[in-house]
């Protein structure tokens, strides 16, 4: 009785929490929202004074539902659970007198990239334009990504942080293929609005973490589980009729295959992909056929990066600004000897946008990153176990495809994969210098 009443005294966040889970049964079923929110506060305090790596977990596993209305309304958004995390973190950070185990020098090509936008506010079309979504990358993507670099400690962390976001993406699946069963002539979404597009970028980290789980795990109930539910993703990625999707997991699969000479997996492939292609719609097909006779011309794009190369003409140094390729596409129109119906486009294309925005300053520290920070480093150890190296290489090797079609840049879904990049290099780093020590 003694400790009981000890242990409440010590941690008064439990009777408080006991306390609003009862209140609106005491007759205010009015405020039911409000006490769950502050119940989730509550709760995320104390944990994240224990275990940030849990609230970040959260946060990660929301990162595919991000834009689902219906997800993320209330207490339940990405920026108020990364918050937390962060909080917790820099608590762990301050407890631990852990500063000197930050890697600063890993960072620096990420801070250059990062300066290089708030530069271009000197010289940008439109500033404000810049200001709002820089501010928009670091309320989200930015926060997500330091947690991540400076949380995460072991490579079991990694695994945690994967397992998560396979929960998002498999909810998002079933949302996908439950709509493609409602509406199967229609490009199928997670939920009404959502751009079918994004669908696939989102979900490729879980399904490549499905695809090396299969490979890796020995027991043939846990294999099958895991290419159920690979293919699962694949195929509610398929309902999107996304032909970037298509071509990029195509493609990553191809080299896995032949790299890892994982011969299993391909005859799985080879069998599983007339049983996906006979649940489609002839309108899928329709789709593809457009593509490569360019009926639909994609869907404008070729127009878009018309206009495209006449900004990056006119403003090879510098570039526009950044996030002023928007502000300036009805501009050069005429410049460009093309006529669009929309005005405001995006560029479609990350590396025309990048150089049409940023110059070639910055489409060269874009390029040092994703390439040779990022990329290179995964395909010099490709050759190693299977695991967490082969999941974050194919994942950003289709974000690298995506880029040539699909804005995603500076989405959380890009960020958390570079973040978990570099932990796990700055973890190889690690290990090699033990090993030259002993």
């Amino acid at each position: 009785m003694i400790s009981m009443r000890i242990f409440v005294y010590r941690h008064p966040a439990v009777w408080i929490s006991l306390l609003l889970l009862l209140s609106p049964a005491l007759g205010m079923p009015q405020y039911n929202k409000l006490f769950l929110e502050l119940i989730m506060a509550v709760v995320l305090i104390i944990v994240m004074m224990k275990k940030p790596l849990w609230i970040l977990c959260l946060a990660v596993l929301l990162v595919p539902l991000e834009t689902d209305p219906e997800i993320t309304s209330g207490f339940f958004t990405i920026n108020k659970v990364a918050t937390f995390a962060m909080i917790g973190m820099f608590y762990q950070i301050f407890k631990n007198h852990s500063f000197r185990k930050i890697p600063f020098k890993s960072l620096l090509p990420v801070l250059l990239f990062w300066l290089w936008p708030f530069a271009s506010t000197i010289w940008a079309e439109n500033p404000d334009y810049t200001l709002l979504k820089i501010t928009h990358f670091f309320q989200g993507s930015s926060v997500l990504f330091l947690v991540i670099l400076l949380l995460l400690k072991t490579k079991k962390d990694i695994w945690w942080v994967l397992g998560a976001y396979l929960g998002g993406t498999l909810f998002l699946a079933f949302r996908t293929v439950e709509s493609f069963l409602q509406h199967p002539l229609e490009r199928a979404v997670g939920y009404v609005g959502q751009n079918p597009a994004h669908i696939g970028f989102n979900m490729y980290l879980g399904l490549f973490t499905c695809l090396i789980l299969a490979s890796k795990v020995k027991p043939m109930h846990y294999k099958l589980l895991f290419y159920l539910a690979f293919f699962f993703q694949v195929f509610a990625g398929f309902t999107t009729q996304t032909r970037t999707f298509m071509l990029a997991i195509s493609f990553a699969l191809l080299i896995f295959i032949i790299l890892k000479k994982q011969w299993v997996a391909f005859i799985v492939l080879l069998i599983s992909i007339p049983i996906i292609l006979h649940f489609l719609p002839t309108v899928f097909y329709e789709r593809i056929q457009e593509g490569f006779s360019g009926a639909d011309k994609g869907a404008g794009r070729l127009l878009i990066w018309q206009i495209g190369e006449s900004i990056i003409r006119q403003n090879f140094i510098f570039g526009v600004g950044f996030d002023n390729f928007r502000a300036v596409f009805s501009h050069y129109f005429k410049s460009a000897n093309v006529w669009y119906s929309r005005e405001d486009m995006g560029a479609h294309n990350v590396y025309m946008m990048m150089l049409a925005e940023l110059g070639f300053g910055g489409f060269l520290l874009f390029l040092y990153l994703f390439f040779y920070r990022l990329l290179l480093p995964l395909v010099k150890k490709i050759k190693t176990e299977i695991g967490l190296t082969h999941i974050l290489l194919l994942t950003l090797m289709c974000f690298l495809i995506e880029f040539s079609f699909i804005d995603m840049l500076i989405e959380r879904q890009t960020w958390v994969v570079v973040g978990l990049i570099f932990v796990l290099l700055n973890l190889d780093k690690q290990s090699k210098g033990m090993e030259s020590e002993t």
